[in-house]
């Protein structure tokens, strides 16, 4: 039996047939509307809100709990709690795009790519010298050892007139007109929550065009696990996380064609630099054993191979270069981090990436330690009540003076760096003890007006009804402050037990630098307030904004930091702290507010 499924969205209307028994969000998913589900549908996060019109749809129990009463009697539902039994009109709210970040820290490059072009001319046949062409390509210019067979049937231009050849270290992938002097490289950084792109004038050595989008596969799920859950779990399901990435790398060349006027077939190489899971969702490959004890990957060594045996969408012999991982759960983005931070060459330093995951990487003198830190996806505003990924409107900043959003637009939420704001604030306030709990008793009349009662709870007030976009305040809940404390806990103590393994205090860190758009946007005093990191002096906290995209934009110009890369992978010591009794105790002592 089919029902009829009525879409609204802004101004436009579609109408779709759907089996009995499908599942709202499951069916609205695959007609591509964008419907944040961080918990990838199991109904625990309370963000896929759609609003039922034209009809009545029973509120189930977990809705009850994350939904207002307000918007229960709106019609506001969450698409992943029904299946479609009757024919439904729904409309669907205008969900941000994520602002990502795709700047990173100025860095000198030492340009020497394996792409390269090549003016080449040769001598003619004659009786007195009878190679064939390919023999006096190869005996003239003795770097060149092979050609993709698909170019010998070019040679002959070679008779005439001079060409112009693209080369990979040894190997001849393409052949143009003299005039045609084009080389082209993309560079990506795939990560969990966003995808940012790069195009790179190979011959120039110039950035042409930047643009970067959300991850689509953000639809099944706001961590790397729940993914690979939904690959187990689902028919076909690798198969599907692989086709979403690589719709959205086409769909990212496609814009960078654009903004550039750079046409496809002079793009040679891609590089990816991404998490040891983006990397086997990219290739196809089965990420379960990641998910599961003893947590280790099926590879992460770098791969390289054509781009169109991907469908990738380039020049049909373009490369696709995928850099090395370091473990199931540091990954090619954070050796990426790491080519940027590798001019550091005798100081002791902490690295710090912080998404869904937090991995750190602690250099002491010439030795590495790396360990990652289930932080969950609390950066990520993920399990916050009012919790937002960093989209237009999200609460960024907060402090005694007021708050600011996303793109200054009315609030509608609160990021990463806004809630790490607003802990730091209750903490220098007193709103909160140590332990995180709230001091309703203790506080002053002032600072009891900013107490609310929010679903049967004391909550605190971060922005009144009367300034936000839907017209309901914004709150943090006693339960937001301990996801908070949990994604806190983590880290802090995945830092104390490097320090603790490579037998160095904190106090002797001379720098600490922070990746990424979570740690390039937070707030160092916060931070240091709140115990994230360990206590140094503010000017020694670098953010190096998207390091993971700039190291695979280095990797795509040196064709030396193959060698770096391997050699970083090699050196490096993992420590799992899934089996670490110090980790727990550390955990522990860390979930406190000093």
């Amino acid at each position: 039996m089919k029902h009829t499924l009525q879409v609204l969205k802004d101004s436009e209307k579609s109408s779709i047939k759907v089996e009995s028994g499908s599942n709202l969000l499951e069916i609205l998913q695959l007609e591509e509307y964008k419907i944040p589900a961080p918990c990838g549908g199991a109904g625990s996060c309370g963000k896929c809100k759609i609003k039922i019109l034209d009809s009545s749809i029973e509120t189930v129990a977990s809705e009850k709990e994350l939904l207002t009463d307000k918007e229960i009697n709106a019609g506001v539902r969450l698409a992943c709690c029904h299946n479609i039994n009757q024919d439904l009109k729904i409309r669907i709210p205008n969900f941000s795009d994520i602002e990502v970040l795709t700047d990173g820290m100025d860095l000198d490059i030492d340009y020497d790519p394996k792409l390269y072009l090549k003016n080449i001319e040769i001598k003619k046949a004659s009786l007195n010298d009878q190679r064939d062409i390919l023999k006096k390509i190869k005996d003239k210019y003795s770097e060149i050892k092979e050609i993709e067979a698909d170019l010998i049937k070019k040679l002959p231009l070679l008779e005439k007139e001079k060409a112009n050849f693209i080369i990979n270290i040894d190997k001849i992938i393409d052949i143009k007109k003299t005039e045609d002097k084009k080389l082209y490289g993309i560079a990506v950084d795939i990560g969990t929550t966003t995808v940012a792109f790069y195009l790179l004038d190979m011959l120039e050595e110039k950035e042409l065009a930047v643009y970067s989008t959300a991850n689509p596969q953000q639809k099944y799920g706001a961590d790397v696990v729940t993914r690979i859950n939904y690959t187990i779990e689902t028919k076909a399901g690798e198969k599907k996380m692989q086709q979403e990435i690589i719709k959205a790398l086409n769909q990212g060349i496609d814009n960078l064609l654009k903004k550039s006027g750079v046409e496809r077939e002079d793009i040679y190489q891609l590089t990816v630099a991404g998490n040891t899971v983006m990397m086997h969702f990219l290739l196809g490959v089965s990420a379960e054993s990641i998910a599961k004890a003893p947590y280790v990957p099926v590879f992460r060594e770098e791969v390289e191979m054509k781009a169109q045996e991907l469908g990738i969408k380039l020049n049909k012999n373009a490369l696709i270069t995928l850099l090395p991982s370091i473990a199931s759960y540091v990954g090619a983005d954070i050796v990426a981090d790491l080519l940027v931070t590798a001019e550091n060459k005798t100081q002791s330093y902490l690295l710090i990436d912080i998404g869904t995951n937090g991995e750190i990487i602690l250099k002491n003198g010439n030795k590495l330690y790396a360990c990652s830190a289930a932080a969950g996806p609390a950066f990520e505003g993920a399990k916050i009540t009012h919790g937002k990924a960093g989209v237009a409107g999200a609460v960024s900043v907060y402090s005694a003076d007021g708050y600011q959003t996303i793109a200054n637009q009315k609030a509608n939420g609160i990021c990463g760096s806004g809630l790490l704001d607003i802990i730091a604030y209750l903490l220098e306030n007193k709103y909160i003890d140590k332990n995180g709990a709230f001091k309703i008793e203790r506080l002053s009349d002032e600072q009891q007006k900013k107490m609310i009662d929010y679903k049967g709870k004391k909550a605190f007030l971060v922005v009144p009804a009367e300034e936000t976009a839907n017209g309901e305040e914004i709150v943090l809940t006693q339960k937001d402050i301990r996801e908070f404390q949990l994604a806190k806990g983590a880290v802090a103590a995945g830092i104390n037990l490097l320090l603790e393994k490579a037998e160095i205090k904190a106090e002797e860190l001379n720098k600490i630098y922070l990746a990424g758009g979570f740690g390039s946007y937070i707030d160092s005093k916060s931070t240091l307030k709140v115990g994230l990191i360990p206590e140094v002096k503010s000017e020694n906290i670098i953010k190096i904004g998207n390091g993971a995209g700039l190291g695979a934009k280095i990797y795509l110009l040196d064709k030396k930091k193959k060698l770096q890369s391997e050699k970083i992978v090699e050196n490096v010591k993992y420590i799992e702290l899934s089996k670490s009794k110090e980790f727990q105790n550390y955990f522990m002592e860390s979930m406190i507010f000093d």
